[in-house]
């Protein structure tokens, strides 16, 4: 019925049965979505805490690895992780799981300036900074998993037939 919903399911998740009606909700549109985007933390706590919903997405909501799409958040960022310590660890933990990184979003403090002087969305307040450009190709894998094929033309251009010359003329470079 809705062709895009965004929901941010986080720790209701791990109530199990007795979360409540909007737990339910929240399983059943993770059951029914066509993806699914997890986005970790840079920091350890939510690198952790992202790691434990992984395992719940998959072991206990069966969520399909084709749909599963993974984002890194705030990578080298005040207080994350060094950026190739969080590399590899994501790298062995999601190849543990048969996955991998779509996307590694960086932390962009010019655009955290703006956005938090104007109130608007980091992408939107810094649209040509490093966050906005990752975000959009993030998107667009997301949206358009595969190119879309061109279309065919609708009249085929016929290269014109070679004129047939009837007399030689003599070239000034050459001499006969």
């Amino acid at each position: 019925v809705t062709p895009l919903a965004v929901l941010d399911v986080g720790f209701q998740l791990e109530q199990g049965e007795d979360g409540g009606p909007v737990a339910r909700v929240h399983r059943e549109a993770l059951v029914a979505a066509d993806a699914v985007l997890l986005v970790l933390g840079a920091r350890e706590d939510q690198l952790r805490a992202g790691l434990a919903q992984l395992e719940l997405l998959l072991d206990n909501l069966a969520i399909k690895r084709e749909r599963l799409r993974i984002a890194a958040n705030g990578v080298g960022g005040p207080g994350a992780i060094p950026t190739t310590e969080l590399t590899e660890t994501l790298a062995q933990r999601l190849a543990e799981r048969g996955l991998a990184l779509d996307a590694a979003l960086p932390w962009d403090g010019r655009a955290l300036t703006k956005a938090t002087r104007a109130g608007l969305p980091l992408a939107i307040a810094h649209p040509r900074g490093r966050y906005t450009r990752t975000l959009t190709r993030l998107l667009e894998q997301l949206f358009l998993p595969v190119a879309p094929e061109p279309r065919e033309r609708k009249r085929m251009l016929i290269p014109p037939a070679p004129k047939e010359q009837t007399e030689e003329v003599a070239l000034p470079w050459r001499r006969s």
